[in-house]
């Protein structure tokens, strides 16, 4: 398989559609990275112009990249503003750096991508050795894709195609059996003569006339690719989770349901109206948030202490919604305050800043679709057992009625599995209930889950799950070494 790798430098990716300059054309389509070889290419050495004439005529590749439903996205994609330097002049300067030229505002569209790999991948290796070494070397040469704005290293790889996130041609065999349902997006690729008409662009804006390389293209319908053995994702209670950075003194995660106690009250207060997703005195199978105080755990020097706040919010109505959103932005405006924990500012981080903050304020942290969970807080199981017979069971039911799929397998333990996720909480049974609820200290096990298929998170189990506990991390390894079921503080 012949494969090219565009690995971004940065947290971004600029460059617009050709119809609509606006919007960025997302994934990059591969007449774009064709354009980029054919810039970087020394037009008077046979081999490489040999090299151009050839990859217009190969098929339009599989592209591997972060789906494009994701460039409708506001938060993903928006327009980047600035003033910059004109090619107009005037008389006296306004420009620093450039005197006598004007100054004007431009925008242009931009695109936060999850992955900064985007794959372009040909079934048929139909270049030679040679011919692989001169496209390795024109690669090597590629500084940027789209605007110069957006660096980038390419390179050839070997490379075979993943499970998901693949887009395909639409006349592709892989793609014959998909579902016809499935949405399509149009993609430009080279065609036989993109070389020329690329040069003859380029000529024209030599001379000073129209030359819209970025224009030219054939536009080839694509399609996700949906694999015959495709599993298919597990979707969880809840829809969408709203991360805030705390500000404020740090505290270790024994404090968790103090923090999310205090969260939920704040946002009930802000609220227009009582909603029964925040104070849950609806009927029992209403959807709730859940409240989450995100530990640092999963690293080798994780400590367990809280960095940020979340809100996992469940499908609610339009309505619903719009006030909920409403009372987050309050109160992450007001911030919060507690004579125990003291004063916190809460900060909604931008899509850019999310991907510099902590992993911990990351949302694919939590959200990443895993067969395999293991929880960072222990989950407050939903009842009281006269025996420890009775809590195999209780976990499973426990787990359906946090409104997920019975694992496959499960393993539990009272303290945090060593090694798995570490930093994760070894909590007393007191610090399990809410505070100032005199309720009983119910059971509540850590937990290592195999499901039988990946399932969204966040993954939050148990009767606490609403404030936090039970809150789960997905992990790769199957390693979950030295479950301990007997400990000395036994809830």
């Amino acid at each position: 398989m012949l494969a090219l790798r565009c690995q971004l430098l940065g947290d971004t990716f600029e460059g617009g559609a050709p119809d609509d300059p606006g919007a960025p054309e997302w994934p990059p389509s591969w007449m774009r990275l064709y354009s980029a070889l054919v810039a970087v290419a020394d037009h008077a050495v046979p081999s490489e112009v040999a090299l151009l004439e050839k990859l217009e005529q190969l098929k339009p590749p599989a592209i591997v990249a972060d789906p494009p439903a994701l460039a409708d996205a506001p938060e993903m994609a928006f327009e980047r503003q600035a003033w910059v330097p004109t090619n107009k002049v005037e008389g006296k300067d306004t420009a620093t750096t450039l005197p006598g030229r004007k100054n004007g505002a431009r925008g242009w569209a931009r695109f936060v991508p999850r992955s900064r790999d985007i794959v372009y991948a040909w079934d048929d290796d139909a270049l030679s050795e040679s011919e692989r070494a001169v496209l390795a070397a024109l690669c090597r040469r590629v500084p940027y894709l789209g605007r110069s704005t957006s660096p980038v290293i390419v390179e050839v790889v070997e490379s075979s195609l993943p499970e998901e996130g693949v887009l395909v041609p639409s006349s592709s065999q892989e793609e014959a059996t998909a579902d016809p349902g499935l949405p399509t997006y149009p993609v430009r690729t080279p065609f036989n003569g993109a070389l020329a008409a690329l040069r003859a662009a380029h000529e024209r804006k030599v001379t000073g006339k129209a030359g819209d390389p970025w224009a030219i293209g054939a536009y080839v319908d694509y399609r996700p690719l949906v694999r015959q053995s495709h599993v298919p994702t597990i979707r969880g209670p809840y829809r969408e989770l709203v991360i805030f950075a705390l500000e404020g003194p740090q505290r270790d995660g024994r404090h968790a349901v103090e923090f999310t106690d205090l969260l939920r009250k704040a946002v009930m207060a802000n609220l227009p109206r009582p909603l029964p997703a925040v104070h849950g005195h609806g009927p029992g199978d209403a959807p709730r948030c859940a409240f989450l105080a995100l530990p640092f755990v999963g690293h080798r020097h994780a400590d367990g202490h809280i960095i940020g706040l979340a809100v996992a919010v469940p499908e609610l109505e339009p309505a619903d919604l719009r006030d909920l959103w409403w009372a987050l932005g309050a109160t992450a405006e007001r911030g919060l305050s507690s004579p125990s924990l003291g004063q916190f500012s809460l900060r909604r981080l931008t899509p850019l800043e999310q991907r510099r903050a902590p992993l911990a304020l990351q949302a694919w942290r939590w959200s990443r679709p895993s067969d395999t969970w293991v929880t960072a807080y222990p989950a407050v199981l939903d009842r009281f057992v006269k025996d420890r017979t009775e809590i195999p069971e209780l976990i499973r039911q426990t787990i359906r009625n946090s409104g997920f799929p019975e694992p496959t397998e499960f393993q539990s333990a009272l303290r945090p599995f060593d090694g798995t996720v570490p930093g994760a909480l070894d909590l007393a049974p007191w610090e399990t209930t809410r505070p100032g609820h005199k309720e009983g200290f119910r059971p509540y096990r850590h937990l290592y889950l195999r499901f039988a298929a990946p399932v969204e998170g966040p993954v939050v189990i148990g009767s606490m799950r609403h404030y936090g506990l039970g809150l789960c991390v997905p992990v790769t390894s199957p390693a979950t070494s030295a479950a301990r079921e007997v400990g000395p503080r036994d809830a």
